[in-house]
């Protein structure tokens, strides 16, 4: 898929896919903000590497990227404040199940009995507060991609839960396979900076 993916940077216009993504060309590829932090997307290389440390991405991550710079569209910008749950994103709904067992379930295990340990994450990753739940995070993963994780606690009555949702331009770029590992990346960051009191 890496391959693919790079093959097909190789033959756009990246110039085009560029102002689309909201990304800036350069001499050694394509930079684009990703979770807070710029990336090189290099079709010459083939690799996707952080702008600072030059650290190569996860291999996912790499395909990530270059399927959002690929998949940029016009107007993606107009579509970032529509939210939209997982199973509404184009053939989607299909995997809800698996997506809400992997993902949601492990936000609400590990932030449904304490929220606050959630939002004590805003600002990390350029995240900011989201509206709803108890706890929200709102992630830019892409300049024009949003993605909310959010926590609801449980109590005697009700168990905890968790919601992801997504912006609807998150659609127009990515396939429902890579809306879910965008939201495993976010969901990955957030357990791992989580530092609960032993």
């Amino acid at each position: 898929a890496l391959e693919a993916a790079v093959e097909a940077m190789r033959g756009t216009d990246l110039g085009l896919q560029a102002a689309r993504a909201g990304a800036k060309p350069g001499v050694d590829g394509l930079t684009v903000p990703y979770f807070g932090t710029d990336v090189v997307a290099s079709p010459e290389t083939g690799r996707v590497i952080t702008g600072t440390g030059g650290l190569v991405l996860p291999v996912w991550e790499q395909i990530l990227v270059l399927h959002y710079l690929l998949g940029a569209a016009d107007n993606l910008g107009d579509d970032v404040d529509e939210w939209l749950a997982f199973r509404e994103l184009p053939e989607a709904a299909f995997y809800d199940s698996a997506f809400r067992q992997q993902v949601n379930q492990p936000l609400a295990e590990r932030f449904g009995e304490a929220p606050a340990r959630l939002q004590a994450l805003e600002g990390q990753w350029d995240t900011k507060r989201g509206e709803q739940g108890d706890a929200s995070l709102v992630f830019a993963p892409f300049p024009h991609v949003r993605l909310a994780l959010q926590v609801w606690a449980g109590d005697d009555d009700f168990p905890a839960e968790a919601n992801v949702l997504f912006s609807r331009s998150t659609g127009r770029c990515l396939t429902a396979e890579d809306a879910a590992v965008l939201a495993d990346v976010a969901l990955r960051r957030v357990l791992s900076a989580d530092r609960p009191e032993s």
